[in-house]
């Protein structure tokens, strides 16, 4: 339960949330109270950081739909694929593979 003397008093307990970007959107960061949400003024600092629209394939409609804003193509999309990184364990006998994709609107 939050109190309303939480609320309007002094004792906010501060962390800096960071809200990832989306196509809708730019990125930001803020401080913000642990206990009631409260946001500190003036700590919002937006991020340079719009990203393109995530498209998933929508078999419903035969679509490729953007997971943020739902935008709608019909057409295929291309996939400029990046070099994979691996980051491998200390022991060197096992790795993680990350492969990063750009898709493009053709």
């Amino acid at each position: 339960m939050i109190y309303m003397a939480h609320l309007i008093g002094d004792d906010h307990e501060y962390e800096t949330v960071k809200v990832d970007p989306t196509c809708l959107r730019k990125g930001f960061s803020e401080e913000r109270c642990k206990v009631c949400g409260r946001i500190k003024e003036r700590t919002c600092k937006v991020t340079d950081d719009k990203v393109d629209h995530h498209y998933i394939y929508d078999s419903q409609v035969k679509k490729y739909r953007c997971t943020f804003c739902n935008q709608v193509v019909s057409d295929a999309l291309e996939h400029n694929y990046k070099k994979p990184e691996f980051i491998w364990s200390d022991d060197k006998k096992s790795c993680e593979a990350s492969l990063f994709v750009h898709r493009v609107e053709i």
